[in-house]
């Protein structure tokens, strides 16, 4: 069995091969999160993506945007809460995009991977406050059958030659 010697001046351990490699594992599994919470106004956090000046992304801005739009990101709140895997996950996001957005962020003074307490009830409201009432009548939802507005079958006329 093969052991590894690490001495660091006075002080020497030696542990077997295989010990070393599970350590190790164990290590890669384990996943340190460092969790930053936002204690700012959550109105700075209800900026729409879009919104924001396409000069923080540099040249990356239209494709950022648009992945942000195809995945649901809208506000500025929901891209702090996503993780740079997250991020990458998307089509079209590659470490370009990702480079842009975190600076995009720092400038901000943001970042990637913070937890925003209640986010959901914020933004609840804001699609409350939002909302526009539908005025439309019910058959518009119906498929459009109106019992009132039914016009007669009227067969098309052709048109006869003459010569």
């Amino acid at each position: 069995m093969s052991h590894i010697t690490i001495e660091v001046g006075e002080f020497k351990v030696t542990l077997p091969f295989d010990t070393l490699v599970r350590l190790a594992k164990k290590q890669i599994e384990k996943q340190v999160v460092a969790s930053v919470t936002y204690k700012g106004p959550l109105d700075f956090l209800m900026q729409k993506t879009e919104d924001l000046d396409p000069a923080l992304f540099g040249l990356e801005a239209v494709r950022i945007v648009n992945c942000f739009r195809n995945n649901d990101i809208i506000y500025l709140g929901d891209l702090v809460q996503k993780t740079d895997r997250e991020l990458l996950a998307m089509g079209n996001f590659g470490r370009k995009s990702l480079r842009a957005t975190v600076q995009m962020l720092a400038f901000l003074g943001l970042s990637l991977g913070m937890t925003v307490p209640d986010w959901s009830l914020a933004k609840e409201e804001l699609a409350a406050s939002t909302a526009v009432a539908d005025t439309r009548p019910v058959q518009y939802y119906n498929g459009g059958y109106d019992p009132g507005n039914i016009k007669p079958y009227q067969p098309r006329r052709r048109m006869e030659h003459t010569s």
